[in-house]
């Protein structure tokens, strides 16, 4: 049975902390990796770096062209990177035709997240993935807000760009 928030102990708290803080882990990676997925192969672009967290190096190794970083602490605050190589195309031709798909795929990275670990975690009674997928909501609402940096900004700047260039 689950308790209620006012009767967790000391141990219990530090439990949940680690519980939040290792879903959010998780789900930062996942929301990234979705970026990687659809910019290398869907829109076939040359990913140079795809890098999650900070600070303490966990995993580092280059294949295909493409560095993979994977640090040991995530800040929401600050960006994680999946960088692209220019193109031929130029930014401007690759915000109006790629940049919607590209930011979008995160937030729906989370949203899918979302809803496989409610429904696994539903079934199963598992708290851990209930934890999951509502930390997985939170990052991708929180994504589609358009302040600077998150994807919701990026994909508001490739409509405007879009909406500019077909006015002219």
């Amino acid at each position: 049975m689950l308790k209620v928030i006012g009767q967790l102990s000391w141990t219990d708290w530090g439990w949940l902390c680690i519980v939040v803080y290792v879903g959010w882990y998780i789900n930062m990676l996942l929301h990234e990796f979705g970026h990687f997925v659809v910019a290398k192969f869907y829109l076939s672009l040359h990913v140079t770096e795809l890098e999650v967290g900070q600070y303490i190096t966990l995993y580092d190794t280059t294949h295909s062209g493409t560095r993979f970083v994977i640090r040991a602490i995530i800040n929401p605050f600050s960006a994680q990177k999946v960088r692209i190589a220019p193109t031929s195309e130029g930014t401007l031709q690759l915000a109006l035709k790629k940049g919607i798909l590209l930011f979008a795929a995160g937030i729906l990275v989370n949203m899918v997240i979302a809803l496989v670990t409610f429904t696994v975690g539903f079934y199963a009674g598992n708290m851990f993935l209930l934890i999951v997928s509502y930390l997985s909501v939170c990052i991708g609402i929180g994504e589609m807000i358009p302040i600077r940096g998150t994807d919701g900004w990026f994909i508001l700047n490739a409509l405007r760009l879009r909406k500019v260039c077909l006015r002219s």
